[in-house]
Parts: C-alpha cells; sequence; structure tokens
C-alpha cells in the first residue's frame, strides 16, 4: 500500500464519514471508501459478503478509523488485514449469520486470527445492545405524541431504557477500542459489570468527567511503580478522557456530532479544561514511564 495522493485523497473522504452521527453514516459508501483506500482488503472482500448490521458497521467503522490514521505507523500489528471472528465463513461457502457467529467464542472455533474471549464478548453485547436499541426507538417512536397518562409512563419507561444501553454501550466501545488500541483484554471483573443481566446502575455515570477528582490529582499516582500493562490501562483511559472532555468543550457531547455547538464560557468550561490540562500531564508521566518497558 502506497502513501500517495489517492490514499490522503480518500483519507478525507474516511474523516469526513468517521465524522458524521452514526445513523446517517451509509455501510455501502463507507465500504467503497475502504476499498478506494486499498486498505485491508482482505477485510473489504470478506465484508461484501455480509449484509449491514451493527456487527459489520462496528467493523467498518473501526477499519475506516485504522486506514485513515495507518500512515502514521504502518508498522503497527494492529493494522495487519484479517477475519474478525464474527465474519468467519465456513469453508463450504455457505454463510453464517453474522449474529450466530458472534455467539461462537474464540476457544470453540479454535481459528487463528479470532478474537480472545473477553474480546469477543464484547463485540457480541455490544450487537445485541444496539439491536434492542432500535427497537426500543422504534418502540418511542410508535406511542407517538400523546401526553396521557399511559402514554407519558410508556415513553419515560423507554427513555430510561435507551439511556441506559447508551451507556452501557459506550464502555462497551471503550474496552474494544482498548483492545485494538494497546492489547488490552478486558478483565473478567470489566466484563461482570457490563454483562446484559447485571443490573443498571442506580444512578447514570458521569457524562464529563470520565475521572473521578482524586484520580485527577498527580500526587494520587505513582506511575514509576506501574507494570507495563497497569501503565497502558491507565494511559488508554485518560486519553480517552481527555477525548471525550474535548468533546464536550466542541459539541457539548462525549462524542463528536455532525455540526459543532462550543459550550460558552462558564464555570464548567474552566472545569473541564483544567481537567484536561491536568490529564495531559499525567498522560506524558505515564507514556514517559511506559518508554522504559520499550
Amino acid at each position: 500500500m502506497e502513501f500517495d495522493n489517492n490514499y490522503f485523497t480518500v483519507r478525507e473522504q474516511a474523516i469526513r464519514w468517521l465524522n458524521r452521527d452514526a445513523s446517517k453514516r451509509d455501510f455501502a459508501q463507507g465500504l467503497s471508501i475502504l476499498e478506494r483506500m486499498r486498505f485491508k482488503p482482505l477485510l473489504c472482500r470478506r465484508l461484501r459478503m455480509h449484509k449491514e448490521s451493527p456487527t459489520t458497521m462496528a467493523i467498518l467503522t473501526a477499519a475506516l478509523r485504522d486506514g485513515a490514521n495507518f500512515y502514521r505507523n504502518p508498522d503497527n500489528p494492529k493494522y495487519a488485514d484479517g477475519i474478525p471472528a464474527e465474519l468467519e465463513v465456513e469453508e463450504s461457502g455457505t454463510h453464517q449469520d453474522v449474529a450466530t457467529e458472534a455467539d461462537i467464542t474464540v476457544s470453540e472455533k479454535k481459528k487463528p486470527g479470532n478474537y480472545p474471549p473477553n474480546v469477543a464478548k464484547v463485540y457480541k453485547w455490544f450487537a445485541d445492545a444496539y439491536n434492542l436499541r432500535d427497537r426500543l426507538h422504534r418502540d418511542l417512536r410508535g406511542i407517538g405524541e400523546g401526553n396521557d397518562a399511559q402514554s407519558m409512563a410508556r415513553r419515560k419507561d423507554l427513555a430510561t431504557r435507551i439511556d441506559n444501553l447508551s451507556a452501557r454501550m459506550d464502555r462497551l466501545y471503550m474496552l474494544r477500542e482498548a483492545y485494538h488500541d494497546s492489547g488490552i483484554i478486558p478483565t473478567d471483573e470489566q466484563l461482570a459489570e457490563l454483562a446484559p443481566n447485571a443490573p443498571a446502575p442506580s444512578a447514570p455515570a458521569p457524562v464529563i468527567e470520565g475521572e473521578s477528582s482524586s484520580t485527577l490529582r498527580k500526587k494520587d499516582e505513582d506511575f514509576a511503580s506501574m507494570g507495563r500493562d497497569e501503565l497502558m490501562r491507565r494511559a488508554h483511559s485518560m486519553k480517552t478522557a481527555i477525548t471525550r472532555k474535548r468533546n464536550m468543550l466542541l459539541y457539548q457531547a462525549t462524542s463528536k456530532k455532525a455540526k459543532e455547538n462550543p459550550m460558552p464560557l462558564c464555570p464548567r468550561r474552566t472545569k473541564i479544561e483544567a481537567q484536561i490540562r491536568i490529564l495531559e500531564e499525567k498522560l506524558y508521566h505515564a507514556r514517559s514511564c511506559l518508554a522504559k518497558f520499550g
């Protein structure tokens, strides 16, 4: 693959596609962009064999994000072309349903290139949550605009369930990105908190903090005494928190939106800006300590 004018031209198209709201991303267009970028041709061909679904859309989105960053570090093994477990097909040529494939763990399939069991669970749970949230959204739209007690109660219940699913999907997505960015496999404890049958939190998770106030204080962490895996987890966590906080300043949401909506000057903005500065300094120290491991 060459980093020529074609690559950088198509890369700009990929970035525009990624910057759209998830509901406005066209699967066929994204796949065309990935093919024209000439990135991961094996994955492209396999995606062509599957219809659009939450799983294939998540894989395509991750591939386009990787393709847009590939030129920065082309030797990084995470950019290697391969077939995710969710897209494996039978050698006979008959395709399994994507959702069915996601149910089959790595230990059961024992094929090269599959994800570790805990990572496969993250993909499976994210796809299931996506499908359920989509159904709940349809139910919510079906209620209409009635203001009778029954409609309002039903609308409130559905909205709460949608919010809980969205919060859970955000956390699952962060675990998936941690694996793809740094090879960090989710722990059993992390999965226990996000399992489909796990009780919903009594209160919604903080939207902008990302880090507790104690964690934001430098004196609470001694990076020099941490091992490589712990440093990698902390560095990824802080990087994610910084991104979410910057999005809050630019979009007033933890993820990018189609249109900017900057947060006005106010005490909350000042607080977030201060937190970003602290996290950036902590991230620098964590990465400096991580460098000693090579």
